[in-house]
């Protein structure tokens, strides 16, 4: 179980740092970190519409003491989009007896499922890897391949850390990601196209920011259609 404190800080979500991007980290301030007793590498309870667990790791520039940076993963795992309010606390968490996964959409070739338990227990910067019930987990599977898992249950739940002695059971079946109305895939999973992804926000947003030059635009490729 979760031993919640009452301390607890609101802070604004942005996007992850890019180091950190699936590595299971959000990225708070010092000034917060200190405030809430955090050092590298502790958990945080993180509530939004949802609840969910994560390491924490100092900003790079400590220069925002609002805000929270997390990838895309943490930020459906606590239902929360960017510029959305969250509460970060500290969370001290037990070691997980058993967790239970199921494959996201598709099932997983059964040779995949003893890489999926090897890399469930990786551990990142020396720290182990909290989990939520009800979390998405991503594993990567090479250049742009990931497989994706829902959290089905912990054992002692809801929350715990994922161990070298944890029992990790991955279901057969798959769950349909409609049923978890979860977001498809986002900017951060692109990878480190910078470029590619800069155009494609150019192109997205353009039209919405400027809409007074599309409309001359259509005007005067209808003159000169005409002309």
């Amino acid at each position: 179980m979760t031993e919640k404190q009452s301390k607890g800080v609101e802070l604004t979500v942005m996007d992850s740092e890019p180091d950190k991007v699936g590595s299971g980290y959000v990225s708070i301030s010092r000034e917060v970190m200190n405030e809430l007793g955090l050092v590298p590498g502790d958990v945080v309870e993180i509530t939004g519409k949802k609840i969910t667990h994560a390491l924490v790791w100092p900003l790079k520039h400590n220069v925002d003491r609002t805000i929270i940076r997390m990838d895309s993963t943490i930020r459906r795992n606590a239902g929360v989009s960017l510029g959305d309010i969250v509460t970060v606390r500290p969370a001290k968490l037990k070691p997980a007896i058993k967790i239970i996964l199921a494959p996201l959409n598709q099932s997983i070739p059964p040779d995949f499922i003893s890489y999926a338990k090897t890399r469930l227990i990786e551990r990142h910067f020396y720290n182990p890897r909290p989990v939520t019930k009800g979390d998405i987990i991503n594993i990567s599977i090479g250049i742009g391949g990931v497989f994706s898992f829902v959290v089905i249950s912990v054992t002692p739940g809801p929350a715990g850390m994922v161990s070298d002695s944890t029992e990790i059971i991955i279901r057969e079946e798959a769950v349909k990601e409609a049923a978890l109305q979860v977001p498809t895939v986002t900017f951060e999973d692109i990878g480190d196209l910078e470029e590619a992804k800069m155009k494609i926000r150019e192109i997205v947003e353009l039209p919405l920011k400027h809409p007074e030059l599309f409309k001359r635009l259509g005007l005067f490729l209808l003159k000169r259609i005409a002309g």
